[in-house]
C-alpha cells in the first residue's frame, strides 16, 4: 500500500497526543513505520481502529483525527 507523505505538523500533533496520554515520544521514522503498519492492518480488517490506535499510544478519537488530517480513509469498508 502506497500512502501519501506524512507532514511535519501531523508528526507534531501525534507527539502532543501521545504526551496527553502519558506516552513517551518516538522518532519520526518510528512513527511513520508504525502508522503505516497499523493503518494497513486496519484497512485489511486484521484489527480494529481502536486496537490500531492503542498500538500507536493514542486514543481512538486522536487516531481518527490524524487519519482525517492526512486525508486517509477512516473506514475499512
Amino acid at each position: 500500500m502506497v500512502l501519501p507523505a506524512i507532514g511535519e505538523q501531523v508528526y507534531e500533533d501525534f507527539l502532543k497526543m501521545r504526551a496527553n496520554k502519558g506516552q513517551p515520544p518516538i522518532s519520526r521514522e518510528e512513527f511513520e513505520k508504525l502508522l503505516e503498519y497499523w493503518y494497513a492492518e486496519y484497512q485489511a480488517a486484521e484489527c480494529s481502529l481502536g486496537y490500531a490506535a492503542e498500538q500507536l499510544g493514542l486514543y481512538q478519537i486522536d487516531f481518527i483525527y490524524l487519519l482525517d488530517e492526512l486525508g486517509w480513509k477512516v473506514t475499512n469498508i
